[in-house]
């Protein structure tokens, strides 16, 4: 299955289970932010940003800019070059999402925080999981049960055919449909 596929079946069926929106996740700058890009940005424009803020924030050129910049924040080099290193993983994690046309268009429907608990579901502790169901609407509930009880059904469902064809307990060909 590949890893689209994956993330449109999670996102169907465990609905229920994705956080809901929360003001703090709000104020987390998403992707478009970090790039300083529009949501509507074509591939070339967040090639752009990315390239501009790579050239930026990249280790090696704050390595060479580090004791300046420390002289005039009041910071140490270490400081500087570690903040510099965090910022540098973000852009670079905000491209990858966004230039792979199917992850952003899960992001874009997904958002920010559901993106990484899909990406890394066992970040989502068993009291937000029950949390989150408790709050979940009818609907989604009926989906996660439907994906729960299918499985099983095919499972019993052939043993329970066998079992009546075994038993010989139907005088028709067709009888076994009334057993179920």
């Amino acid at each position: 299955m590949s890893s689209v596929a994956h993330y449109k079946c999670a996102m169907f069926f465990c609905s229920a289970m994705m956080p809901k929106k929360d003001k703090d996740a709000e104020k987390e700058e998403d992707f478009y932010q970090r790039m300083g890009i529009s949501r509507n940005a074509t591939s070339e424009e967040v090639r752009k940003a990315y390239k501009l803020l790579s050239l930026r924030y990249h280790p090696d050129k704050i390595a060479q800019r580090a004791a300046t910049q420390a002289s005039e924040e009041g910071k140490t080099q270490e400081e500087i070059q570690e903040e510099a290193q965090l910022k540098f993983q973000q852009i670079k994690e905000a491209y990858d999402t966004l230039i792979d046309v199917q992850k952003r268009k899960l992001y874009n429907a997904a958002g920010h925080q559901n993106m990484s608990i899909l990406n890394n579901p066992s970040q989502m502790g068993q009291k937000e999981v029950v949390q989150n169901l408790r709050d979940s609407t009818f609907g989604e509930k009926s989906k996660l049960m439907i994906a729960m009880l299918f499985p099983i059904m095919l499972i019993i469902l052939p043993l329970i055919l066998i079992c009546v064809n075994v038993d010989k307990t139907s005088e028709s060909e067709w009888s076994w449909v009334l057993t179920l």
